[in-house]
Order: C-alpha cells, then structure tokens, then sequence
C-alpha cells in the first residue's frame, strides 16, 4: 500500500520540478533571443556611427579644401565640384540614423551650406554665366565671405562631437548588456544543475525506500 500511494507523490515531484526545469531552460532561451536582438542593434547603431563619422570626416577635408581654393583663386570648377560632393554626402548623412542632437546639428549644417550655395548660383546667375563653363569666369572668392566655409566647419565639428559620445554610449551599453547577460545565464546554469540533482536525488531515495 505504501508503495502504491507513494507513486502519485513521486509523479507530482518529478512533474513539479520537470516543470521548473522546462520553464528556466525556456527563460533561458527568451532571454538568449532577446539579447541577440539587442546585440545586432547595437552592431547596426555603430555601424551606422561608423559610416556617419566617415561622412562628417569627407565634408571637413572638403570644407577646409574650399577654402584653400578661394585663398588661392583656383578655377570655379574645383569649388563647384567640391560643393556638390559636400551636397551628396549631407543626403548621405540625412540617411543615417540620427539623434535629436544630431538633427538639429544637421539643420544648422543644412541652413549655413544653403547660404553658401545660394551665394555661389546668385554669382553666376547675376554673369549669367552656365556652371558648366564656369573655369572661364571670375574667381568665386570674390563674391562668397569665407566666415561661411568657418561656420559650416563649426556645425561639422559639433557633429563630430555627437559621434563620439555616442560611440561611448554604445559602447558602454554593449559591455553592460554582455555583462548581464553573463551572470542571467551563469544563475540559470545553476538553477537548471541543482535541479537536475534533486531529481536524481529524489527519485533514488525513493527506491531505496521501497520495501521489498
């Protein structure tokens, strides 16, 4: 008899902590899938920064050759040039992902090179002369105050700066995520090895216990 109403007993321990077990491995697996989410938003967010930087770095060489190109006099199809690659690689930027900061860092970039393009079309509009054939023409430096080439590299380095504290964040979110992710799987080993002792535990003393 005793043997037959311990068997009940014994089923409802190894269900009970079968299913604690089955629940902590399925915990594990969430969280496992969750932080692989999170990862590949992290890599995607540096990515991004990565390419972003890039592109702020591209418009500062670009930006600081301008300038040499209006203190030398140089032919207008070198300053055209470089103001439309400057043109490219703001929509470029405008693509990436962008804080609140950022966009309204890039507003200001996108206001003070507006200026400078307007200045430059109104100086050929006025020749009437085709950006085409603008080698020909008088030397741009002329008409365009070199204090907007200055404030566009202002409104650069602000963003720069951005990219770099955000890469600080992320970086530090990335170790932190790593972190916990860690220890959460280290106690749920743990939990999962404990319980797999008290099954083999309990299931052998309770042979043992059977008479025979």
């Amino acid at each position: 008899m005793s043997s037959k109403s311990s068997l009940p007993s014994k089923v409802n321990i190894v269900l009970g902590l079968m299913a604690v077990f089955l629940l902590v491995l399925g915990t594990n697996r969430i969280d496992r899938h969750y932080f692989k989410n999170a990862e590949n938003a992290l890599v995607t967010m540096y990515e991004d920064r990565v390419v972003a930087q890039d592109y702020i770095y591209q418009m500062s060489l670009l930006n600081q050759l301008k300038k040499e190109y209006y203190q030398q006099r140089a032919s207008n199809t070198k300053i055209i040039a470089a103001t439309t690659r400057i043109d490219s690689l703001i929509k470029l930027l405008e693509d990436t992902r962008l804080t609140i900061r950022e966009t309204t860092h890039l507003r200001d970039l996108k206001s003070t090179f507006s200026k400078i393009q307007e200045a430059e079309l109104n100086y050929f509009k006025k020749k009437n002369i085709n950006v085409l054939n603008a080698v020909s023409t008088a030397p741009l430096a002329r008409v365009l105050p070199l204090e907007y080439l200055t404030e566009l590299q202002q409104d650069l380095n602000r963003l720069a700066a951005i990219q770099v504290s955000e890469s600080k964040n992320i970086t530090y979110t990335a170790r932190k995520s790593l972190s916990m992710n860690s220890i959460i799987s280290s106690v749920e080993i743990g939990i999962l090895i404990t319980i797999a002792i008290l099954l083999v535990v309990i299931i052998f003393k309770k042979k043992k216990k059977v008479p025979a």
